[in-house]
C-alpha cells in the first residue's frame, strides 16, 4: 500500500486512495500483477493468512494461478476444550480439497490471549479491535518472509477500512513483513471492481461480493452467510464473564452500540483511547 497518501489535518486521519489512469475491471488479471509486485519487493516464503470466506479464497485462487510458491495458515480458536471457529473454517476445507493446496492449521488460546497479550497489542498499535490485535499477534508469530491478509477491493461508495482495521497496516509499516490487504496492494487492483459494481443491482453486500468474484472468473464456494469467525467466543465469553461485569464497564456503551459481553470488556474501554480522531477516506470519482 506504499501507493497511497496519508496525512494529519486539526483532529482527522486522511488516506488518499486518488490515483490517476487507473483501470476499473479485470481483476485477476490485476491480482496477478499484485503478486509480481509482492515478489519483487517482499521475500519468500509467503504465507497465506486465510479463513473460510470468500476474500481468502479468491485470493488464494489469484496465488495458485500465479505459479508462485506459497502457504496457507489459518489459526483455529480452541479454548477451555473448545473449538470456536469450526463452522467458519468448513469452506476452508473444502477450497483445499478442492485445489489440493498444503494448508496448516495452528491452535491459539484466543481466551488466554485477551487475558495477557491484548492490551500490550492495543497500545502498541492503537486499536480497540479484539479480532483485529488477535490477527496482529498471530502474524507476529510468523517468523519467516511475508504474510498476506486478503482485505477487500475498495468500492464505489466505501472504503473497507477503519481506524481498529488499519491497525493491521501500521503494523506492517513498522515490520515490513505483512501485506495488510492484498486487494489494495496496487491501484489498479483496488480498483478494479468498479464496472462490476456499478452494473450490478444486488443490494445484499455478501451476495453482491460473491457475485463479482464469480463474475470476474474467481472460483470461489460461498457460504450460506458471511461469518467473522468469532460469533460462538462472544457467546462463550458472555456465559463466563457476564455476572461479574463491573458497573465502569457497562458505562461503556455507545448509542445503537453492542451490549455484548464481549465488547462492553474488550472493545469498549479502548474506543476512547485509540478512536478519538476521525479517519476519512478519499477516492477516485467513478
Amino acid at each position: 500500500m506504499d501507493w497511497i497518501k496519508e496525512w494529519q489535518e486539526f483532529d482527522s486521519n486522511h488516506y488518499d486512495f486518488r490515483y490517476p489512469n487507473v483501470t476499473y475491471n479485470y481483476p485477476i488479471h490485476h491480482s496477478l500483477h499484485a503478486i509480481d509486485e509482492i515478489v519483487k519487493n517482499y521475500p519468500p516464503p509467503y504465507t497465506l493468512m486465510a479463513s473460510g470466506g470468500i476474500d481468502s479464497q479468491a485470493m488464494i485462487y489469484a496465488w495458485l494461478l500465479s505459479k508462485v510458491k506459497f502457504n496457507v495458515l489459518s489459526i483455529k480458536y480452541v479454548s477451555d476444550d473448545i473449538w470456536f471457529n469450526d463452522y467458519d473454517l468448513e469452506n476452508l476445507e473444502l477450497y483445499r480439497r478442492k485445489f489440493n493446496f498444503d494448508l496448516e492449521y495452528r491452535e491459539f488460546d484466543i481466551l488466554n490471549f485477551y487475558n495477557t497479550n491484548y492490551h500490550d497489542i492495543a497500545e502498541e498499535y492503537q486499536c480497540s479491535s479484539p479480532q483485529i490485535c488477535n490477527h496482529i499477534y498471530n502474524i507476529s508469530q510468523i517468523q519467516e518472509g511475508t504474510v498476506i491478509q486478503s482485505g477487500n477491493m475498495l468500492s464505489i461508495h466505501h472504503v473497507p477500512l477503519n481506524n481498529p482495521i488499519l491497525a493491521l497496516y501500521r503494523y506492517a509499516k513498522k515490520t515490513k513483513k505483512l501485506i495488510p490487504f492484498f486487494f489494495l496492494s496496487t491501484p489498479n487492483l483496488a480498483y478494479s471492481s468498479f464496472t462490476y459494481l456499478k452494473e450490478n443491482k444486488i443490494s445484499d453486500p455478501y451476495l453482491l461480493k460473491t457475485s463479482i468474484y464469480k463474475d470476474t472468473g474467481f472460483e470461489i464456494i460461498p457460504a450460506k452467510k458471511s461469518f467473522s469467525g468469532f460469533e460462538k467466543i462472544k457467546k462463550h465469553y458472555h456465559n463466563l464473564y457476564s455476572n461479574n461485569l463491573k458497573l465502569k464497564h457497562r458505562l461503556h456503551t455507545y448509542p445503537n452500540a453492542s451490549r455484548e459481553t464481549f465488547d462492553v470488556v474488550l472493545r469498549f474501554p479502548l474506543l476512547e483511547k485509540y478512536d478519538v480522531r476521525h479517519t476519512l477516506f478519499h477516492t477516485n470519482v467513478f
